[in-house]
């Protein structure tokens, strides 16, 4: 990891011009982090679990600094939603790529000790540059040990800076000579979304077929995303008596501009005409070249991913990551392959083109016209910001998540709806309760209709319009003519009424509608549906000044109410202060002297009882050591006499040995009898005595408990005679408390 942060040496040759403009420039964002399946380092030792506070750390080659997400605590599958992290980075060895590597490291954080390493990820800057945008790779330990999972996104889109685009040999092979006296025609070749980049040839009679040899170059700095979003755009301009009209139009996607083996590509673009764009009306044949172009390229499909198996496609969208619309951009995997894309994702990923059959232009039109300060008030939703461009106000929306911006107000959705943007700045709409997405806007459908996206056996979803919450069909009741509605029979099959004839119809009235009449009826759906939405939001606004008008008025009113409590509470404080200092400064002092007196008494009478209670113990326990000793004198007595007996008689009568031990035996069992009894007797004598000795030493304690509480008593009625005489002298009253009485007895 040290020697991928270290600078690469230059090449052996000294640097030239040709190394300055050999330099790259991207724009990366990172984002859309997630960690599955974390271990704890103490884990690696067979140690109990413990809790896992983890956070990343991105440490991109040649900068300085790292970036680190937040901590989530207490999670072994911590989401770092709303982290991202974008920035330029540059390079003069861009054949250096392969070497410089991106450093991922998962660390657990602790407060009082060291951060513990859970484990990193090299991925180098190549891979990211020509491979997918999402990551999905095995933590590994120090010792090579999967330490759990870790997914992000990297958008690294090279910033074209000085791309050069050059026309030859453009011209109309199938146009039609005009007449027309003074006719002239022209060719201008544009950047769709600016307008302003654009290559303009020069006038030559219509009266011939025009061609022109070669056109002023034109130079662009622009992101790799946004030149193949955008693509170009080509129109023909008829111009008479000094007025240009623009009659014939036709677009070219980038990458069909790009020869991988040539730098200069023939291609050959359709024309329709302006006023109809269902119209053919011939070719334009343009030879094109573009030098210094973009060198590195993304494969921006939503379901291509690199893992720890290399660079991969799954099939159909994963739901762990970020809802996104099926689809995604032609590109190159590492190897220099090319994806397979179908033409209907090619044709949707560039829904920008003027010549795109769901002529969705609309959406990206500015609100200038309608926009007004007050739908300020309205919130937006969240993720959603909003900008104010130009002196017309053109309003933005920005989407965070996605760093893209558009013209469509994401307010005004029906329930459960939110809109996004893609990274390649696409609108598309996510249903919460279903978890699934579309290009389909779910707004303008008429009453008693709902869109619901259904989730299938294969994981996509399809979408399905919902006629009164019970019945379900394909076809979009949008785009309808304004006498007819659609309705749904309880079979599932949708017919039609024409409200005008008042009869009903099998027969879809649109089928013999141009699309472009179809799209226009929904647009107009969509648009009567914002109409009534900010119709509702100026009363919700209105609503919304009067309560924060009124919650102003009851907030001062609170304040002033305050305001006067406390100025009344300092004012007592400042008496109270007033008087402790003139006459309450000598009360204070005889109550604490009073105080200590009394604790010393009190201390004084502990001390005596626990001297009386060790002199009485002590007597105790010196008259149990006499009695035992006596009974112990008593009792060797008794066996001295005993053995001298047993001799005696032992001697005098002459018996044998065995009669002599069974009378022993007998002996002795009599005097066990008599000791017991002795010894019984002793202790009822003991008992008797203890008891005696226990009741004088109880009646002692009570009387001194008495003489305690009597002067605990008497202290606690000086200290409320006291009080009194301090209360009653503060509130300017006389009285003689000479004459109160207390009753020792009652306490």
């Amino acid at each position: 990891p040290a020697a991928a942060r270290r600078r690469p040496p230059p090449p052996a040759a000294a640097a030239t011009k040709e190394d300055a403009m050999s330099s790259v420039a991207f724009k990366v964002m990172i984002s859309n982090v997630r960690c599955e399946g974390l271990k704890h380092p103490v884990e690696l030792r067979g140690d109990v679990d413990e809790t896992v506070d983890a956070y990343v750390t991105f440490g991109w080659p040649g900068r300085g600094q790292k970036y680190n997400t937040k901590v989530i605590r207490n999670n072994r599958n911590p989401v770092f939603e709303d982290w991202s992290q974008d920035f330029y980075y540059s390079t003069r060895y861009p054949e250096q790529l392969a070497q410089r590597k991106l450093l991922v490291t998962v660390t657990d954080w602790n407060r009082w000790k060291s951060h513990k390493l859970i484990g990193v990820v090299e991925i180098d800057l190549k891979t990211m540059a020509t491979g997918p945008i999402r990551h999905d790779l095995s933590v590994l330990a120090q010792n090579g040990d999967v330490m759990g999972r870790i997914r992000f996104d990297v958008e690294m889109q090279e910033v074209v800076r000085n791309m050069k685009l050059e026309l030859f040999d453009v011209m109309l092979p199938n146009w039609i000579p005009n007449a027309t006296p003074g006719a002239k025609v022209c060719v201008e070749c544009s950047l769709s979304a600016r307008p302003e980049d654009r290559i303009l040839t020069t006038l030559l009679p219509a009266s011939v077929v025009p061609t022109w040899p070669r056109t002023k170059p034109l130079k662009l700095s622009i992101d790799v995303n946004d030149l193949l979003d955008y693509g170009f755009t080509f129109q023909v301009h008829f111009v008479v008596n000094k007025k240009t009209v623009p009659f014939l139009r036709g677009s070219s996607f980038f990458l069909d501009m790009v020869s991988k083996t040539q730098p200069i590509k023939t291609i050959t673009i359709p024309l329709k005409m302006t006023s109809d764009p269902n119209q053919q009306a011939g070719n334009l044949q343009v030879t094109a070249k573009i030098t210094n172009g973009p060198r590195f390229l993304q494969i921006l499909d939503a379901k291509a991913v690199h893992n720890d198996k290399g660079i991969m496609s799954k099939k159909g969208r994963s739901s762990d990551y970020f809802p996104l619309p099926p689809g995604g951009i032609i590109g190159e995997d590492a190897k220099g392959t090319e994806l397979e894309v179908d033409e209907s994702d090619k044709a949707k990923i560039h829904s920008k083109n003027m010549d795109s059959e769901e002529k969705d232009d609309w959406l990206y039109e500015p609100r200038a016209s309608s926009w007004k300060p007050e739908d300020d008030m309205i919130p937006l939703p969240r993720h959603w910001s909003m900008r104010k461009e130009g002196r017309a106000q053109f309003v933005r929306f920005m989407y965070r998540p996605t760093k893209q911006v558009t013209y469509q107000d994401p307010r005004g959705l029906p329930p459960g709806w939110t809109q996004c943007l893609t990274t390649n700045g696409k609108l598309y709409w996510y249903q919460k309760s279903t978890g699934g997405t579309t290009k389909t806007d779910p707004r303008g459908l008429p009453k008693d209709w709902d869109l619901v996206l259904m989730k299938t056996p294969n994981g996509c979803f399809v979408k399905r319009f919902i006629y009164q919450h019970m019945l379900r069909t394909k076809v979009d009741p949008r785009g309808l003519p304004e006498r007819f509605s659609q309705h749904v029979t309880a079979q599932g099959k949708v017919y039609y009424m024409d409200h005008q004839e008042m009869v009903t119809t099998f027969s879809d009235p649109r089928t013999l509608m141009p699309k472009e009449m179809i799209a226009a009826l929904a647009e107009d759906d969509i648009r009567k549906w914002m109409r009534v939405f900010w119709a509702n939001a100026a009363t919700l606004i209105n609503v919304e000044k009067t309560r924060i008008h009124e919650e102003q008025q009851r907030l001062l009113k609170e304040k002033q109410l305050e305001f006067e409590h406390e100025t009344k509470v300092r004012e007592v404080d400042m008496k109270f202060a007033n008087w402790v200092e003139s006459k309450g400064t000598g009360w204070m002092k005889s109550a604490d002297a009073f105080d200590k007196e009394h604790t010393a008494k009190l201390q004084k009478l502990r001390a005596e009882k626990e001297d009386l209670e060790k002199k009485l113990m002590g007597e105790i326990e010196k008259w149990e050591e006499e009695q035992m000793k006596k009974l112990r004198e008593q009792k060797d007595k008794m066996i001295g006499a005993g053995k001298a007996n047993l001799e005696k008689l032992a001697q005098s009568h002459g018996k044998t040995r065995e009669k002599y031990l069974d009378e022993r035996k007998q002996w002795i069992e009599k005097f066990m009898k008599e000791k017991k009894e002795i010894v019984g007797k002793m202790s009822k004598i003991y008992e008797t005595e203890k008891k005696k000795l226990e009741e004088e030493f109880t009646k002692e304690k009570e009387a001194f408990n008495r003489e305690e509480t009597a002067t605990s008593i008497q202290t606690e009625a000086s200290i409320v005679e006291a009080k009194v005489v301090g209360e009653v002298q503060f509130a300017g009253v006389g009285v003689d408390v000479t004459g109160v009485v207390i009753n020792e007895s009652k306490g």
